[in-house]
């Protein structure tokens, strides 16, 4: 590609980031309302209320996920002015750090119509509270940050694509420096991620030449910037420590208290179809014409390097479905590399058509439907929430809602916010009551996902400062609830009385201690 060429690629990029990135802000952020498909998202929330009161992640409340997926739904929380919006502002944020970093990557890369489709791709991946895999109709942002973490790995891939006409050396310190933004983006946010980024910059670095100045560069922005954080917010140490704790709970696959994982065979078995398809996609897109005519070569790339890096990214992408339940974004990464197959190996437009319907428009249609749904919250099962501090939160009506209605009565008509432990997989109420959260919990009591029944905390260090608990009774919390009056049970009926119950939960309070007989 021509110097003039890529000056005019780059201005055109960067029209239509700008545009996305305003349509983001329109279509998501201005109509501050949040439809939240999983309970799980008032968890997100719970998270916010903690920042406001000034703790910080990993170190005050364990966690391991990463500090930005905190801190941008704290400032999304912010600018929003509640919770509503909050989570759809942060993805805005996220936005756009991955855009521009697409912008310079695509340079040089793909024609601007191959440019535009991706970008268009890569943004609503993060902006829309819809996950790939679910039904289209189920609007959420549940997990959010795996959205983040995908769309940030597909810029990050690009780099497999070779630059057209070579590059200039200017080029490799700013892509270098891309490289380590994103980096830091996946490290902050989520460590599996981050892991399979770490990999593929390292890996490929040492064995594309083309591709190993800016891999050097990029691991070095990493290292300062990681080591920067650590001096100043002195909570990396911490936040590895809660990952390296999850994995020995977890395992390579998440698995229930049974040991007995239920999630990742179904999801992987339902999936299998489709890898082999993105196997199909990547090796094409990567090599193209070059796969069926080895002649036909591009000059740079690299077959053999090519085919290993679709072996990895299936692989890569396999584990962290493992990890991650129902999440299929995955898939959306075909059109990563059908897309750019077209200005790489000037494919028949029939062919790139086939796979872009297999692949892309289904999802595509999916995240137009979702963002209606959000926009016209045209979905009747979303009601409003009907909970302190959620206006504008909608929520299907559903018996884990109801009870948490009925707890929040429970815990208010006893004046008992503060100092409070559930025995749930996490203490929710704090952020109804607007309440700092007791600092040293745990981030989540999700037995055989963060903590194992080996790694469980003692009595004494789980009760510490705790000065009521809430008990679920129904079949809703069952298995946390199982696992903790298993656990903590005798405690519980020594140092604790009952105080209040109503149809879902009982409230107890810690027992007064009475002076002896004169």
């Amino acid at each position: 590609m021509r110097p003039a060429g890529r000056v005019a690629l780059m201005r055109f990029s960067i029209v239509v980031a700008a545009f996305l990135w305003l349509l983001a802000v329109g279509l998501f952020v201005v109509p501050q309302r949040t439809l939240a498909g999983f309970l799980d998202v008032v968890q997100f929330f719970n998270w916010i209320n903690a920042v406001a009161h000034g703790q910080v992640p990993s170190r005050d409340f364990q966690t391991p996920i990463g500090a930005l997926a905190h801190y941008l739904p704290y400032l999304g929380f912010r600018l929003a002015g509640g919770f509503a919006g909050a989570l759809e502002a942060a993805s805005v944020i996220a936005l756009a750090v991955v855009l521009p970093c697409a912008v310079l990557v695509l340079r040089g890369r793909a024609d601007r119509w191959t440019s535009m489709a991706f970008l268009v791709a890569a943004s609503a991946l993060i902006v829309v509270p819809w996950n790939p895999g679910d039904g289209a109709m189920v609007v959420s942002q549940f997990l959010f940050y795996n959205r983040w973490c995908w769309s940030a790995l597909a810029v990050l891939w690009l780099f497999m694509v070779p630059a057209q006409g070579g590059q200039r050396p200017q080029a490799h310190r700013v892509e270098g420096g891309v490289i380590g933004v994103l980096l830091l983006l996946l490290f902050f946010v989520k460590m599996s991620y981050f892991a399979v980024g770490f990999v593929f910059v390292g890996v490929f670095g040492v064995l594309l030449g083309r591709f190993r100045p800016a891999a050097m560069i990029g691991l070095g922005v990493l290292l300062v910037g990681v080591a920067c954080a650590q001096a100043f917010a002195g909570c990396v140490d911490d936040y590895l420590l809660q990952v390296v704790e999850t994995i020995r709970a977890s395992g390579l696959f998440w698995r229930d208290p049974d040991d007995v994982n239920v999630l990742a065979p179904l999801n992987l078995r339902a999936s299998a179809p489709f890898f082999v398809l993105v196997a199909i996609a990547c090796g094409f897109a990567l090599t193209g014409k070059a796969f069926l005519n080895p002649a036909m070569a591009r000059p740079g790339l690299d077959a053999a390097a090519s085919w290993l890096f679709v072996l990895f990214a299936v692989a890569a992408s396999a584990a962290i479905l493992g990890q991650n339940g129902a999440q299929a974004c995955v898939f959306a990464l075909v059109a990563v590399f059908v897309l750019i197959s077209r200005g790489l190996a000037g494919w028949r437009r029939g062919a790139v058509g086939a796979l872009l319907a297999t692949f892309a428009l289904p999802t595509f249609i999916s995240q137009c439907v979702a963002t209606y749904a959000f926009l016209a919250q045209a979905n009747p099962h979303y009601q409003a929430m009907g909970l302190p501090r959620m206006d504008n939160v909608f929520h299907a009506d559903t018996p884990a809602l109801t009870e948490l209605r009925t707890g929040v009565d429970l815990l208010a008509r006893n004046n008992a916010q503060r100092q409070l432990l559930a025995f749930d997989h996490e203490t929710w109420f704090p952020v109804f009551f607007n309440v700092e959260p007791r600092k040293g919990r745990l981030w989540c009591l999700h037995v055989g996902r963060t903590i194992s029944r080996e790694m469980a905390p003692t009595a004494n260090a789980l009760f510490a400062n705790v000065r009521h608990v809430i008990v679920p009774k129904s079949a809703v919390r069952a298995q946390p609830r199982a696992f903790l009056l298993h656990r903590y049970g005798d405690h519980l009926d020594a140092h604790y009385e009952l105080a209040d119950e109503n149809e879902h939960w009982r409230l107890f309070s810690r027992k007064v201690a009475r002076a002896g007989r004169a």
